[in-house]
């Protein structure tokens, strides 16, 4: 039996009491605690100062064609992440986030010996904040296992002086607001803003 439609027309009333402040696409920031041990001098806090725009991971459910009886309906199938995540930085004179990127590669595994320092070692918890427009902290997305797996050409031109970005395709298990491989539940406020002021691990 359908059960009846009593849904009316949203009002200028409904929509005041929904959205009391839009979410904007700056008001984000990626938030890497800790390099891997063997980056030495890699830049964590330009990978979360310069950090210029990044995509939040989609998740996909492989939903199955049921073809029978002449019909066809659809079953759900595996639920899972791209587990990709591009991501620009504004880079500075020094080229510190090329460097550290790069460096984040051969630690993944080394082009001159292709031996690999294990994923235990590469692969860093990482964190995508999100913020309202008071500044305060409204989504903490935790990221399982973060390694950077790609470093895009960078295209320099003596014609002409432009602000260099670079762009580095990532790898991840998952992420998801729930977990956090550091500890159970979200980091607080005060730990995260403490870790990034000082560019340390909580």
């Amino acid at each position: 039996m359908t059960m009846p439609i009593t849904a009316q027309r949203t009002t200028l009333s409904d929509v005041l009491g929904q959205v009391t402040d839009p979410f904007y696409s700056d008001n984000f920031e990626l938030y890497i605690p800790k390099l891997p041990s063997p980056i030495t001098s890699g830049d964590a806090a330009g990978l979360k100062i310069q950090c210029k725009s990044l995509s939040l991971p989609g998740v996909t459910n492989e939903g199955q064609d049921v073809p029978i009886h002449g019909f066809k309906i659809q079953a759900a199938g595996r639920t899972i992440f791209q587990n990709t995540m591009t991501v620009t930085f504004l880079e500075n004179r020094n080229l510190n986030i090329y460097t550290t990127l790069k460096n984040w590669i051969y630690c993944v595994r080394d082009f001159r010996t292709q031996k690999s320092q294990g994923k235990g070692v590469f692969a860093v918890p990482a964190y995508i904040l999100t913020f309202d427009e008071t500044g305060n902290i409204s989504k903490t997305l935790n990221v399982l296992n973060f390694w950077c797996s790609e470093v895009q050409d960078v295209n320099l031109d003596n014609s002409s002086a432009n602000i260099v970005d670079i762009s580095a395709t990532f790898k991840f298990d998952y992420a998801d607001e729930t977990f956090s491989s550091l500890a159970q539940g979200k980091l607080s406020q005060a730990t995260i803003s403490l870790a990034a002021s000082v560019g340390s691990a909580p």
